[in-house]
């Protein structure tokens, strides 16, 4: 298996399409949390079931409920008891969707603290320092457009 499919991709999912801006775990997953995990070996089970809003999977040895914001989606995207791949350090469950593609949630674990939704904000990021700092604490992350960037990047 090429693990390198778990990562969020160039076609990363935005926080207008979750209606939720949170980089918390168990929220909207952020492109470097995807590239960290990508990089790791994954622990391989089975998605078993849905408790409220937890995905719960079934490995060899144990059996681990996982928090997502979005847990119906995602087991109704990832076809129950099909095989999962976790990376708890970075807070990613990777699956295939119904249509062969891949695809990543992020995961809050049992222990984890959690935080409600975020609903996206009309006028973006914040475009200072400052702001985006503040965005750290309050939204746990963020992503800014390449175009904001200036040089290569936002050519």
């Amino acid at each position: 298996m090429d693990y390198s499919n778990l990562s969020v991709g160039a076609r990363r999912p935005t926080a207008r399409a979750h209606g939720c801006e949170s980089y918390f775990p168990g929220h909207v997953p952020h492109w470097i949390q995807g590239k960290k995990a990508a990089s790791q070996t994954p622990s391989g089970g089975i998605l078993v079931g849905l408790e409220d809003d937890y995905l719960v999977v079934e490995y060899l040895d144990r059996t681990a409920r996982y928090r997502n914001h979005a847990a119906r989606t995602v087991f109704r995207l990832a076809k129950p008891r099909s095989k999962v791949w976790v990376v708890e350090r970075f807070r990613i469950l990777g699956y295939e969707k119904f249509n062969g593609l891949h695809s990543a949630a992020s995961i809050a674990l049992e222990g984890d603290e959690w935080h409600p939704c975020i609903p996206p904000d009309p006028a973006g990021p914040p475009d200072t320092p400052e702001g985006l700092a503040e965005r750290l604490e309050t939204h746990g992350g963020f992503v800014v457009p390449g175009a904001a960037l200036g040089g290569p990047h936002g050519r």
